[in-house]
C-alpha cells in the first residue's frame, strides 16, 4: 500500500512537471508573437492617454460644478418660498 502511494504521488509529480513545462514553452511561444511598440509610438500614446484623462477630469469637474450651482439655486428658492 505504501509503495502505491509513493508510486502514485511520483506519477502526480511527474504530471505536474509536464504540464507545467508545456506551460512555460506555451508562454515563452506567446511572448515572442508580441509586437512591442517602438519608443516614439509608446510616447506618443502616453501623452494621448494623459491628454484625454486630462480633459475627462476637466470635464467632470465642470459637470459637478454646473450641477452644484443648479441644486444650490434651487436650494436658495425653496428657502424663499418656504418662508
Amino acid at each position: 500500500m505504501a509503495q502505491r502511494i509513493g508510486i502514485l504521488r511520483k506519477t502526480n509529480e511527474e504530471k505536474q512537471e509536464k504540464v507545467s513545462s508545456s506551460y512555460i514553452s506555451e508562454l515563452k511561444s506567446e511572448v515572442k508573437k508580441i509586437t512591442w511598440p517602438k519608443k516614439n509610438e509608446l510616447i506618443r500614446s502616453t501623452k494621448v492617454v494623459l491628454l484625454v484623462t486630462l480633459f475627462a477630469g476637466f470635464g467632470i469637474y465642470f459637470a459637478d460644478l454646473m450641477i452644484r450651482g443648479v441644486l444650490s439655486g434651487l436650494h436658495h428658492l425653496t428657502q424663499i418660498f418656504i418662508r
